[in-house]
């Protein structure tokens, strides 16, 4: 591991010194080390000597590496066993930074706070931090930079292909296992896109040297097909084993994250039924009427976004009157843009026929990516009306409201194509329109507009203290150079996963959702997650405040979100195979007449024969149910975790019984030695 010194940055408002003061002080009598910024006196880092640190470390039970090499709970008795013990690198950067967190968050508040909390929100026994955020004494806290070690890992992780074990474990080091395991998801995803995206490429190369095969009538589609649903039922279950084998290295297993109450979290003062101490409770059923609100404001919303796609849709000659539902969706001051010889002519018959065609799918991404942004401060509204106690039931709630908005936002167009036009040529350009726009504004918005940004802001913020100290104070100037640094910080954007973790989302649902539609997809998603991976490194090291680590054994609720679109990708395969594309009538002719004039324009090439019905629809079914049979079999033969971590944990529990036999032993024998002594 990477390591080095470690500390918290506390800001505090400039409003309320006589809280700040209070802070500190309870820092300083719990043994913290407290270093005041002179230029900023708003400004403060905690720190703790190391002592400190490894008592924090015995009463969590930490993990370490014994002298054998094996996993162990750190114990200051038998600390010489452990494996550079001794050392300044001993407890790498995040650990730190963990043990250091954990001991702020023990300082409790006393009766000496009430002068600070008017609305006596806040009771006795709560912890400090966050009853000092809940009263804006703290705006905020993070660990600076350590600006040595954030270039070494950088360089590293920045030339890594494409984020091997190695950068995983130094970003674990820095950051912490929240962070890690987002890359470790990513490299993840990378590497199991290698298979599926060769064999696309194999499909687009074949149908690019045969001009007579298309989507229609390549018969190796629909195994290819089936071959990216197992794909992705297996990589849901590797990616639970990656997970698991990460988390049994880091000591994280059975953690998820920061269960403490949010300090926004409000509810009346009562006593708890478990530890008897005094608690904020929030009844459950308070919240009925704002889950019925979300539920009503998420709604206007979905309604908003079905709008804006039947515009688009119409924009770009989708809809006509004779299409299904054209009756009702199709508007002739919209669509006459599109009819033939006009600017968005989508056979090659308008102005400029390789680009403007594209123009309207261009617009419909730029549209989504404002409505999805829109929708963010929405969700985000609701769910802090919901005022749920953690930040993981936050979160969680979050996740449900924006992953259903933004799943029905990126892909309802593409499903109205699928399904209702049943048209897999414009089924393809919309996907692949939809999905570059939204690789390339992943890029821009993430990255390099919030570094140009930061870099303009930040010479600007340097300029001006640099205004502030005299020429000729050449102390001032050497102690404000790392002042500076930490301001500069301050001023950066709090990271956050959520985004990412949902924009990876989006594409695997592109991925496999549409697998019929674009074979081509994984090999162009294996190419942007390299771009991903450094433009993801880049924002975290440079573009934002580095995050307060959190412990997690996996990647939580997103987990489930994957198994859900690979059950979802049986339906929409299946049906794609059946209806939208001449593949089963390839297959199965004898069920299927060629469609009337009136619909050979594109929506239907070709339709069920007179009483063949309910043969094409059983046909369906059983396809369908055996695919998800299969599914659920290797959902159930692969573990969700690896024999060597099973055999750590039970060896762990097995070392943790031990050893408390023999101390509850060793009790007994001294309380017998003692009262033999007595008489």
């Amino acid at each position: 591991y990477i390591t080095g010194i470690m500390s918290i940055a506390v800001i505090f408002s400039k409003s309320k010194p006589e809280g700040q003061a209070y802070v500190l002080k309870a820092f300083k009598e719990h043994g913290l080390e407290v270093q005041v910024d002179p230029q900023h006196p708003h400004m403060s880092l905690i720190s703790a000597p190391i002592e400190t640190l490894e008592q924090e470390a015995e009463r969590l039970d930490l993990i370490k590496i014994n002298n054998k090499g094996l996993l162990q709970n750190f114990e200051i008795v038998n600390a010489h066993d452990f494996k550079g013990y001794g050392s300044k690198d001993f407890f790498h950067n995040s650990e730190k930074a963990t043990l250091l967190l954990s001991i702020m968050e023990q300082i409790t508040t006393d009766e000496e706070f009430d002068k600070y909390d008017g609305d006596k929100q806040v009771s006795v026994g709560s912890e400090l931090i966050e009853a000092a955020k809940s009263v804006e004494i703290i705006e905020c806290l993070f660990p600076p930079h350590d600006s040595e070690l954030r270039d070494k890992i950088f360089k590293r992780a920045i030339y890594s292909w494409p984020c091997d074990g190695r950068v995983i474990e130094d970003i674990y080091s820095y950051f912490g296992s929240e962070v890690a395991m987002y890359f470790a998801f990513m490299d993840h995803f990378t590497m199991w896109l290698v298979p599926p995206g060769i064999f696309g490429l194999v499909i687009a190369v074949w149908n690019y040297v045969d001009s007579e095969l298309d989507v229609d009538n390549n018969l190796i589609i629909p195994l290819f097909s089936m071959f990216m649903i197992a794909w992705a039922v297996l990589f849901v279950q590797y990616l639970k084993q990656t997970c698991a084998s990460y988390s049994c290295r880091w000591g994280t297993i059975g953690k998820n994250g920061r269960n403490a109450p949010r300090y926004e979290f409000k509810g009346e003062i009562t006593t708890s039924k478990v530890t008897g101490l005094l608690i904020k409770h929030y009844p459950w059923y308070k919240r009925i009427p704002f889950y019925v609100l979300s539920a009503v404001v998420t709604a206007g919303m979905l309604w908003v976004a079905f709008a804006v796609m039947i515009i688009s849709l119409n924009l770009q000659g989708y809809i006509h009157p004779q299409a299904m539902g054209g009756r009702y969706l199709h508007f002739s001051a919209v669509s006459q843009f599109s009819a033939p010889g006009q600017w968005f002519d989508n056979q090659g018959g308008g102005p400029f026929p390789t680009f403007l065609p594209l123009v309207p799918v261009i617009l419909h991404a730029v549209v989504i990516m404002g409505l999805n942004t829109l929708y963010r401060s929405i969700a985000e509204w609701l769910t802090a009306l919901e005022n749920h106690r953690t930040d993981n039931d936050h979160n969680n709630s979050l996740i449900i409201k924006r992953i259903f908005f933004e799943c029905f936002d990126c892909y309802i167009a593409l499903f109205y194509l699928a399904f209702f036009k049943c048209d897999i040529n414009a089924l393809r350009t919309d996907l692949f329109g939809l999905y570059t726009t939204d690789s390339v504004r992943r890029l821009l918005t993430e990255s390099v507009l919030p570094w140009l940004v930061n870099k303009y802001e930040s010479r600007s913020f340097a300029s001006q203290e640099d205004r502030k100290i005299s020429p000729s104070d050449t102390k001032s100037k050497i102690m404000s150079k790392s002042d500076v640094s930490l301001s500069k910080e301050y001023i950066l954007d709090e990271y956050d996963a959520f985004d990412d973790y949902l924009e990876m989302v989006i594409a695997f649902g592109y991925i496999i959702l549409f697998a019929t539609a674009f074979p081509l997809a994984s090999a162009l998603t294996i190419v942007c997650l390299i771009i991903e991976i450094r433009s993801d490194i880049f924002k975290l090291f440079w573009v934002c405040r580095r995050p307060l680590p959190a412990q997690v054994s996996d990647i939580g609720t997103w987990a489930s979100v994957l198994v859900a679109l690979s059950w979802l990708a049986v339906v929409t395969n299946t049906f794609i195979f059946a209806f939208t594309t001449e593949q089963m009538m390839q297959l199965l002719p004898q069920l299927f007449v060629v469609a009337p004039e009136a619909f050979s324009d594109g929506d239907r090439q070709h339709i069920m024969a007179a009483g063949m019905g309910r043969f094409v629809w059983g046909s369906v079914f059983c396809i369908e149910h055996l695919l998800f049979i299969f599914a659920a079999a290797v959902s159930m033969v692969v573990p969700s975790m690896p024999e060597w971590v099973k055999d750590e944990i039970a060896r762990q529990s097995y070392v943790r019984r031990q050893e408390s036999k023999l101390f509850h032993r060793m009790k007994h024998q001294t309380e017998d030695s003692k009262s033999k002594k007595k008489k």
